[in-house]
């Protein structure tokens, strides 16, 4: 969530902080905060695709620290987006990209700080294979799990969300931007010990600025009422009009503080929340009736979820009451599901999140409308047959109706299915047309193969292109390989040692920062890494291949603007150049049969987002 303007009310007081040496010890860890802050803030990439193998470096190298320290990790993330919450919040996130994006009109695009499609997911698997982490996802909002799991563990709680300054957390915060970069030695009780320094916060010693009874048991309609991801600042605005800054308080502020200041000061002088409450609701005007009862439910839900009450119990419903089976629900805890499914079903809502591409271009999301309807039969079977999708539409943000027809495979059925039934309904799925992946041994490779082959045929690309795509899934998997069994091309099947390709590291170097963007290559890199989304959902969902597949498409870019550089890749090209063949081969073969493969309703998308830009 993050209360508006309290982390830099802190940061104006850092005496409310103590040093604090980490080490020998559990954290419960703030996943997405610092998933994000480590991509961000490691000048990584942000616009083809990202630098997904060098992040998969840097987030291994910072969870080493950890490790080095002895410090057993806990790190929870936050899943699908409720319904009827964050609506508004998500749409300003939105729109706040597409203000990003009027800066890659063929200008210079290293300003731009978007987290990649993929990188959420790559951080997830590095995660999963360090054995002194322990990584989960929440349900919904992660920001009350993490705080019972901190208290729950007796520990100390990692994140720079403003949030967590007035949870009551026993062990205390550690913000995230305190802890150091390396792990130092000291010396306590007689012994050597290895550990990382950074700065411990308490909220008794902020309630100690406003007197010493101060009922930390009001802190809850602190947060909820002074605007965060669920309430707008202004929501309460009769109310902030009553209250005022003490003319002395023994704390130090900017003037966009004031109204923080001045609640903290006003709960100071309240006994209880129910006292509290009334005086709260009596300032709110008493017409419009759904107005102030909305405003009543925002109050009591928002101090429910400070009192991390709000997850208890929870669960995931359809649109129409039923809940969401369990097995499915299983699979999205573990990880082994994208939080997109959950929001869908749970919301009735596609939120597509805005891409970094240029805004006279058509969404990069269109190409795989065909996809997204197979997937909402599936969820929506015997239940709807339209569903509303949020995605860009020029400059702004547009919701759309989709109509799809009714699936003969619904959630219900998938778990009776056998595994030759569940590979064929996931090339349903996939549009396969062709039996290309029949040539590549690996699992994941085939998944990569169905992904191209619908690029090709959804698409309007050239081969090289296509070769690029090729290189770069040769290339990820040598490089990202971890032990000699994942360094087999997914391809052609070979084992290929990363030694081969390290004259390709010419490739890997980062765009200088006067570099101009090439915007329908940027376009149609978006396009593939949504395509290949949507197949990892399928075979997430339906449940076909296990092993999951590298990918770097930041590559795909390198390689793009020297693909005539043949003496410097002859080995990749030539492998590349042999798999398109193959694939051009297989395409020629089709018969009307694979005719088969395409529901009524979709035709006509398939026949418009053929067309070239």
């Amino acid at each position: 969530m993050g209360v508006k303007g309290l982390y830099s009310l802190i940061n104006c007081n850092p005496e409310l902080l103590e040093p604090y040496f980490l080490h020998d010890e559990t954290v419960v860890i703030d996943g997405w905060n610092i998933a994000y802050r480590l991509y961000l803030g490691s000048n990584l990439d942000c616009v083809y695709g990202g630098e997904l193998l060098a992040y998969t470096d840097v987030v291994r190298s910072y969870f080493e620290l950890y490790k080095s320290s002895n410090i057993h990790c806990v790190v929870l993330l936050d899943g699908a987006f409720e319904p009827g919450a964050k609506s508004s919040t998500i749409m300003e996130r939105s729109r706040q990209k597409i203000t990003a994006m009027r800066s890659i009109r063929g200008e210079n695009a290293s300003k731009i700080k978007v987290m990649p499609p993929h990188a959420s997911r790559v951080f997830y698997e590095v995660l999963r294979d360090m054995s002194h982490v322990e990584v989960s996802f929440c349900v919904f909002e992660a920001d009350e799990f993490l705080a019972l799991e901190a208290n729950r563990r007796n520990c100390v709680l990692v994140s720079d969300d403003s949030d967590f300054f007035i949870y009551d957390l026993k062990k205390g915060l550690i913000r995230l931007n305190s802890i150091s970069s390396y792990t130092v030695e000291r010396m306590i009780d007689g012994q050597q010990v290895t550990g990382l320094e950074c700065s411990i916060y308490k909220i008794e010693k902020l309630l100690r600025r406003f007197g010493k009874n101060f009922n930390p048991d009001l802190l809850p309609i602190f947060g909820a009422i002074v605007g965060n991801d669920f309430v707008a600042q202004n929501a309460f605005s009769n109310f902030f009009n009553t209250i005022r800054v003490p003319r002395r308080v023994n704390l130090r502020y900017n003037p966009p503080h004031a109204i923080l200041v001045a609640m903290l000061n006003f709960l100071s002088t309240q006994w209880n929340v129910e006292q509290c409450t009334r005086v709260i609701m009596r300032c709110v005007p008493y017409t419009p009736k759904d107005r102030r009862e909305k405003l009543s439910k925002l109050l009591a839900d928002g101090i429910a979820r400070y009192r991390m009450e709000y997850g208890v119990n929870v669960k995931v419903q359809f649109r129409d009451g039923t809940n969401v089976p369990d097995w499915l629900l299983r699979k999205h805890i573990e990880g082994n599901l994208s939080c997109t499914v959950i929001t869908v079903i749970a919301t009735g809502i596609m939120y597509l999140d805005v891409r970094v591409e240029a805004l006279h271009l058509r969404s990069s999301h269109l190409v795989t409308l065909p996809m997204r309807k197979n997937l909402y039969r599936i969820l929506f079977k015997n239940r709807a047959q339209c569903i509303t999708e949020l995605d860009r539409s020029g400059n702004d943000l547009r919701f759309t109706d989709v109509e799809f027809s009714e699936g003969e495979i619904g959630l219900e059925q998938i778990p009776r299915l056998n595994a030759a039934k569940r590979l064929e309904f996931l090339k349903q799925c996939c549009f396969v047309q062709t039996s290309c992946a029949d040539l590549v041994s690996c699992h994941g490779g085939k998944l990569l193969v169905w992904t191209m082959e619908y690029t090709v045929f959804h698409g309007h690309y050239d081969w090289t292109f296509i070769v690029c795509i090729i290189i770069m899934c040769i290339t990820s998997q040598a490089l990202g390989a971890q032990c000699f069994e994942e360094s087999v091309s997914y391809l052609l099947g070979q084992a290929i040692d990363s030694n081969e390709v390290q004259h390709l590291k010419k490739f890997f170097r980062k765009p200088l920062k006067t570099h101009i963007v090439n915007l329908k290559l940027t376009h149609r890199i978006n396009e593939f890494a949504g395509c290949l989304r949507m197949v990892r959902t399928f075979n997430d969902l339906i449940g076909v291949y296990q092993k999951p597949f590298k990918f770097y498409l930041a590559l795909i870019f390198r390689v793009h603007t020297h693909v005539k550089m043949w003496q410097r890749i002859s080995l990749l090209i030539f492998m590349a150049i042999l798999s398109y063949v193959i694939l051009m081969w297989r395409t020629s073969l089709l018969t009307e049969d694979a005719d088969m493969y395409f529901p009524d309703d979709v035709e006509e998308d398939l026949e418009f987002y053929s067309d070239d830009y």
